[in-house]
């Protein structure tokens, strides 16, 4: 019979015999694990991503590459070091651009002060600032 057909009294289905696969069993619902259980804010979902110690590591070796290319740029002031605030503000944009799906999107059109850019971003820095943190950005010390 190539129809299927529906039942809206779930008594008219018959019982299933049988013993139940051992592979259809549930054996732990489905949902957060280990310290992830306890979690009960954004920030502290975001924490347990990016804790504070390595994010400070982040912003070492961010400082490290903004001192050494202090030299070459062409407005010292432009060039100033960063803390943790603002790359926690830094990874929060990156983030939210994605949530937005604004990953094909110029990024001064996301700054754009004529209605159609993201208010947040501008909340958070500057374009030119988000621009120069990406460029400098780094990871570990080379």
């Amino acid at each position: 019979d190539p129809y299927i057909e529906w039942e809206k009294d779930l008594t008219n289905i018959p019982a299933r015999r049988g013993r139940i696969r051992q592979q259809n069993i549930i054996t732990r619902l489905p949902g957060p694990k280990g310290q992830s259980r306890n979690v009960t804010s954004p920030l502290e979902s975001f924490q347990l991503f990016f804790p504070d110690d390595e994010l400070e590591k982040i912003v070492g070796y961010t400082n490290q590459w903004i001192d050494a290319a202090r030299e070459t740029l062409v407005q010292e002031r432009d060039a100033r070091v960063t803390n943790l605030t603002e790359i926690k503000a830094l990874i929060g944009i990156l983030f939210f651009a994605g949530v937005c799906k604004s990953s094909h999107q110029n990024i001064l059109d996301l700054w754009a002060e004529d209605g159609t850019g993201i208010d947040f971003f501008r909340c958070a820095m500057s374009s030119k600032r988000f621009r120069f943190l990406l460029r400098a950005l780094r990871f570990d010390d080379n």
